[in-house]
C-alpha cells in the first residue's frame, strides 16, 4: 500500500476512537447520503477513510465535494479497479489510526446515534440490526423481513444483549449468519488487523 510519510490530506493530530472506512465502487446515487449520514453521527470522535476503487460514474465528483472537511483524514482514489472490496478494506485499514473500526459500505446509510449508541455496549465486536430499505430509502423488504436479522422471526434480537464470542458463535451462527451486515458492525481494531493481517484474509 502507499507510504503513509505524506498524508493525502491533513491528517488529525489525535488519535480518534473510531476509525470509519467508506469503500466506494459505482455507487454514486447513494454516496451523498451515505457520507452525510456518517459525518453527521451524534457521536463525535471518528475519522473518515473515503476510498474509491475506480469508479466508472460520477462518484469521484461526489467525492471530491468532501475534500477538506475536518472530519476527512483520507480520500484515496484507486488508478484502477482491485476486484476485491476485502482489499478496499484492508487498505483503509492500513490508514485507520482509531481504535475501534467500521466499514461503512457506500450503498448503505445509518441512523445518526449509530455510533452513540454502539459505543455504550460492551464487547469486541458489536452490532445492530439493519433494516431494509430500497434504492430511494423507503422500507422495503427481502423475502419478507424487514429486518435482518428478523426480529419478527428472532424475538432474541429484539432487545440488546452481550454473550462471549464462541457462545454467539456456536447458538447462532452455526445455524444462520445472523451478522448480515458488515456496515452494522464496529469492530476493536487490533482484533480487525489480526484477522485481516496477521492471520490473512484471502483476496
Amino acid at each position: 500500500f502507499p507510504s503513509h510519510d505524506t498524508p493525502l490530506i491533513g491528517e488529525p493530530s489525535y488519535s480518534p476512537l473510531v476509525s470509519v472506512i467508506i469503500p466506494n465502487y459505482n455507487h454514486a446515487q447513494f454516496l451523498k447520503e451515505r457520507i452525510d449520514s456518517v459525518l453527521n453521527q451524534t457521536f463525535n470522535d471518528f475519522e473518515v477513510i473515503i476510498l474509491d476503487d475506480c469508479s466508472t460514474d460520477n462518484s469521484r465528483e461526489i467525492i471530491e465535494r468532501y475534500r477538506g472537511h475536518e472530519k476527512i483524514s483520507q480520500i484515496l482514489f484507486n488508478d484502477s479497479n482491485s476486484g476485491s472490496p476485502f482489499a478496499q478494506w484492508q487498505k483503509g485499514l492500513s490508514y485507520a489510526k482509531g481504535s475501534w473500526i467500521w466499514f461503512a459500505e457506500s450503498d448503505d446509510v445509518a441512523a445518526f446515534d449509530f455510533l452513540e449508541t454502539l459505543m455504550r455496549c460492551p464487547g469486541k465486536l458489536k452490532y445492530t440490526k439493519s433494516r431494509i430499505i430500497d434504492k430511494n430509502s423507503n422500507p422495503s423488504n427481502f423475502y419478507g423481513f424487514d429486518s435482518m436479522p428478523s426480529t419478527r422471526h428472532v424475538t432474541t434480537f429484539n432487545e440488546g444483549f452481550s454473550m462471549p464470542g464462541p457462545n454467539f458463535v456456536n447458538q447462532w451462527m452455526l445455524r444462520d449468519n445472523f451478522i448480515p451486515n458488515a456496515s452494522a458492525v464496529i469492530i476493536d481494531a487490533t482484533m480487525a488487523r489480526e484477522v485481516m493481517f496477521d492471520i490473512g484474509m484471502k483476496l
